[in-house]
């Protein structure tokens, strides 16, 4: 939840309503421009403790992974997000964060 609270800082409105339920404006859709005081997009755990983000603006009845929500909203968190959960060990095949994908520039020797 760390990473919760740090993308928080950046979101409109964002506040915690219960424990590990946070509320603030969408940033992906905006939520109402003709009402500031709206605010439903949501991150939450679920019962098989991931991570989920909810829009009823954007997403409507289905949400999406916390992940997928980080590289749409702040593309330089997911990266240290994904790197934090390789180094835990716990990305890749069974899990809901891909594999960092490393890119290095080949050698050039003279």
């Amino acid at each position: 939840m760390k990473y919760v609270q740090e993308v928080g800082l950046k979101l409109e409105k964002f506040s915690e309503k219960k424990t590990h339920y946070y509320n603030f404006r969408c940033p992906i859709c905006g939520d109402s421009k003709k009402n500031p005081n709206k605010a439903r997009g949501f991150i939450f755990s679920t019962a098989n403790n991931t991570t989920q983000f909810k829009c009823y603006n954007c997403c409507g009845t289905k949400g999406i992974t916390f992940i997928k929500f980080l590289e749409k909203y702040d593309p330089q968190l997911h990266e240290r997000y994904v790197l934090e959960r390789y180094k835990a060990g716990s990305t890749g095949k069974g899990t809901n964060c891909p594999n960092p994908k490393f890119k290095f520039n080949k050698p050039v020797f003279k």
